[in-house]
């Protein structure tokens, strides 16, 4: 069953071979799947290290041959669980089900709202927390992002950027 326009709403910090699991499902039975990258006023801190530009960069760069079938927006928090569900949708249209992976805030508030949720569960153990991590520490992180991420990262230093925040 083809679902016309889904939503997959994450801070993608940094953007990881997880995400792009989700995606590619959630492409598989969409029209167009929204990518809303979340926390978007967030940067530059240890949790958040990457702005929300560079977050969209590296999901362009991951998603390249799905040119067409995704897009992409940025969504700031508003911390107000009742009107979270609207700001989101406010930013990014009009969406039919939404992908969600861990955050049982986001499955919980879009199930509250009636929104279809599909769940997915950690594929290969991989997060944006351990990634960050291992990248603070200096170990090997390449692996557990897409190449073109990979790239990008180091283009802009983010490794160094973590080690220093």
């Amino acid at each position: 069953m083809i679902m016309k326009r889904a939503l997959f709403l994450g801070r993608f910090q940094p953007f990881h071979k997880g995400h792009l699991f989700v995606i590619e499902q959630a492409i598989k039975v969409s029209d167009e799947l929204v990518i809303a990258i979340g926390s978007a006023q967030h940067a530059n801190t240890p949790d958040n290290p990457f702005s929300a530009d560079e977050r969209v960069e590296m999901a362009k760069r991951a998603l390249a041959k799905y040119e067409g079938h995704c897009l992409i927006v940025k969504v700031e928090d508003i911390y107000c669980d009742e009107k979270y569900v609207d700001h989101v949708i406010k930013q990014t249209g009009r969406v039919d089900v939404v992908f969600a992976a861990e955050n049982q805030t986001t499955r919980l508030l879009f199930k509250a709202k009636g929104y279809k949720v599909i769940i997915y569960d950690r594929f290969s153990d991989i997060s944006g927390t351990r990634v960050r991590e291992k990248m603070a520490k200096g170990q090997e992180w390449e692996k557990d992002v897409p190449d073109e991420v990979a790239s990008y990262i180091k283009s802009i230093n983010g490794a160094d950027r973590i080690r220093a925040i």
